[in-house]
């Protein structure tokens, strides 16, 4: 038993170790993996990541991980950002910029009104 915990312990960091790369995110990678080693990791030290205000950053750092196992990919930094986020960074922008343009003038941008709108954005 303690052979095989013993290998399965080196396997686990062997693999893991390309992930501790993302800048910025070396703790939490860390704290994130950890979590895998406890039968409880509610009681553990990292249990504060299980908690419902930081699913949503160990669900990101997760995405991260799995999208850095890319072979294809060439920058680290491009998978800590979907493709869908962004998207909706870039319509973000350029829907504030032509408000911007004209004059802080018009209505505010709402995304959800874009979205559930049905409608192209016209310029």
């Amino acid at each position: 038993m303690v052979g095989a915990l013993e290998e399965a312990v080196k396997y686990g960091r062997m693999e893991l170790a390309k992930f501790f790369g993302l800048d910025g995110f070396d703790d939490l990678v860390q704290n994130c993996v950890a979590l895998l080693a406890y039968e409880r990791p509610q009681e553990s030290s990292v249990g504060y990541l299980l908690e419902e205000s930081q699913r949503d950053v160990v669900a990101d750092t997760i995405n991260a991980m799995i999208l850095s196992t890319n072979p294809n990919m060439k920058n680290l930094q491009s998978c800590l950002h979907s493709y869908l986020e962004k998207l909706l960074r870039q319509l973000t922008t350029c829907y504030l910029e032509r408000r911007s343009s004209n004059g802080d003038q018009g209505e505010a941008f709402h995304l959800h009104r874009v979205l559930n709108s049905g409608k192209d954005i016209k310029s």
